[in-house]
């Protein structure tokens, strides 16, 4: 099994712990990082996990880029290069486990290698009726008014303040807004 977590402790630590339990159970386990690192506790956290799972496989994906805000959008950007991380894998993968916030980009890259893709989404389940209706959500956004108190309807939730929404999706001409909706 091949897993490519997100930057990001919240997105890091799940996969981790998924990958340690998939070891301990004596499965293949490669793990894919993105290069350059967001932070020295990453990079602390993988060198840990390395080592107290040694037949795990580190496999570095540097991406098109260094600007640390904008990690998540250059790896989405340097995603086309992924097939050759995996093609070069031996034994071959048999499956990627991919971070939600990759899911759109990975998912073209695993259909031409004919590989199953599995997503690992690690929020609450409020949080996913949010992203999951975040491109029918975009529309009001941007056509809301300046009202934090308004109440953007979302189906399966009570009214969601718009204050509570962060600010990078608010714009939704931000490279984040945009790469949810596609």
């Amino acid at each position: 099994m091949v897993l490519m977590p997100s930057s990001g402790a919240g997105h890091f630590i799940p996969f981790l712990k998924l990958a340690g339990a998939l070891a301990r159970q004596n499965c293949r386990v490669t793990l894919i990082t993105s290069h350059p690192l967001v932070s020295k506790a990453e990079s602390a956290l993988i060198t840990r996990f390395l080592s107290l799972y040694p037949q795990v496989t580190e496999k570095q994906f540097h991406y098109v880029g260094d600007p640390f805000f904008r990690q998540w959008e250059l790896i989405h950007l340097s995603l086309p290069r992924l097939s050759d991380v995996l093609e070069s894998l031996s034994p071959p993968a048999d499956a990627l486990l991919s971070d939600i916030t990759l899911m759109s980009s990975t998912i073209s890259v695993t259909e031409s290698l004919n590989l199953p893709n599995y997503v690992l989404y690690t929020t609450s389940a409020r949080m996913f009726a949010f992203f999951a209706y975040y491109p029918a959500l975009s529309d009001a956004l941007s056509n809301s008014v300046d009202d934090d108190d308004e109440l953007l309807e979302i189906p399966g939730l009570e009214g969601l303040p718009k204050s509570s929404v962060p600010p990078m999706l608010q714009d939704t001409t931000s490279p984040f807004a945009t790469m949810l909706r596609s």
